[in-house]
């Protein structure tokens, strides 16, 4: 029966539908909507100010059921971050989209705010744009339209975050192999105290500044996308602009992050142009 079907099977259901309220919308209800639909297309959601007694769907942000946050004895984080249907929501079908890991982010990082604005009116400058498509007052042809607007924008910001997530979860693993690599071939080459010891050189780019700051490592090297290749310092104190390094023609100027266009010549010294990136 469905009191015995998960959210997602639900959801998943042939001929699904949900209900939320109808008239204003706002980040949380619109969110709700487009998490729902990114497993279900074909899912119907129905609008009003009260749930039809028979109405056998899932229920969000109405209703006082499990996924509304406007009864009195509704959900906080341990964070002390309040519970909206989104977050509740995002809670239960978080990690069949993202690892729990990178789900646990995602709550902190996306959901949590617009969660906070919902429940408290804290300025979000997501939430104040999804409330834009709210019909103006001179507009008499009702708001359903202009939801399921929102909710298709909101749909495609969700699909864009979740790839960023899973984007930062493989660089964290190609870091994480790159640099054990780095440290084994340094030990077999009996190199440890040397330069080479602190320069990580990657075949193609891949953003991991965030946990170089915590290694050895004092430079990185990769291929430019205008030819060459790129050395950025890892920290301010290596920086070009510093002072403090003597790289073979390096010029006198840099670019703001100290990060410089370097072509290898073949007496393999260094000649550094300021990257323009």
């Amino acid at each position: 029966s469905w009191n015995f079907m998960t959210l997602l099977e639900q959801i998943q259901k042939e001929n699904a539908a949900a209900f939320t309220h109808g008239g204003k919308f706002h980040a949380d209800d619109v969110f709700s909507a487009a998490l729902l639909l990114h497993f279900n297309p074909q899912l119907t959601i129905q609008r009003g100010n009260r749930v039809p007694e028979d109405f056998a769907g899932i229920v969000f942000d109405i209703g006082r059921g499990e996924y509304d946050h406007h009864q009195k004895d509704s959900r906080i984080r341990e964070n002390q971050v309040p519970y909206a249907a989104f977050g509740l929501l995002w809670e239960a079908l978080g990690t069949e989209i993202l690892s729990p890991e990178m789900a646990a982010q995602f709550d902190e990082k996306f959901v949590q705010p617009l969660d906070l604005n919902d429940n408290t009116g804290e300025k979000n400058e997501l939430a104040s744009m999804i409330g834009m498509f709210n019909p103006v007052w001179v507009d008499k042809s009702g708001s359903d339209a202009a939801f399921l607007e929102a909710v298709a924008v909101a749909g495609r910001i969700l699909e864009h975050k979740w790839e960023r997530f899973r984007a930062d979860e493989r660089a964290e693993q190609q870091f994480a192999d790159l640099l054990a690599e780095h440290r084994k071939r340094i030990a077999a080459e009996k190199k440890a105290g040397t330069m080479d010891e602190k320069i990580l050189i990657l075949s193609e780019f891949f953003p991991c500044q965030k946990q170089l700051s915590a290694t050895e490592i004092a430079f990185l090297i990769f291929p430019s996308n205008r030819g060459g290749y790129c050395v950025q310092p890892v920290r301010k104190e290596n920086s070009f602009n510093s002072g403090n390094m003597a790289w073979p023609g390096k010029r006198s100027t840099a670019g703001s992050d100290g990060a410089f266009r370097c072509v290898f010549l073949p007496q393999r010294r260094i000649s550094s142009h300021r990257r323009n990136a």
